[in-house]
């Protein structure tokens, strides 16, 4: 019954444009949970508090804001030429 889930949801990621996105966003959305209360586990399993996930995934979304809002350089720099959003050359 596992196996079978599995290949619906692999098959609906791999051949459908309107719902694999949708069908991609579910899994990775339920593993994430999964993870995050595995990680819960293993860190009673230390002797320390489950809020200590709480701290970091709140720091972690933190700092993807932060980076989200800085500036972009607007001349070339090491990791290739200037471009816009949609990846053409401005130069």
């Amino acid at each position: 019954m596992f196996s079978d889930t599995i290949t619906e949801i692999s098959s609906g990621l791999a051949y459908s444009q309107v719902n694999g996105g949708f069908s991609f966003l579910i899994c990775y959305a339920l593993l994430y949970i999964a993870n995050f209360f595995i990680h819960i586990q293993r860190l009673h399993d230390a002797g320390h508090s489950g809020w200590w996930m709480l701290f970091f995934f709140l720091f972690m979304m933190l700092f993807t804001v932060i980076i989200g809002l800085l500036p972009s350089e607007h001349q070339d720099n090491h990791y290739g030429p200037d471009t816009d959003a949609n990846g053409r050359y401005l130069g």
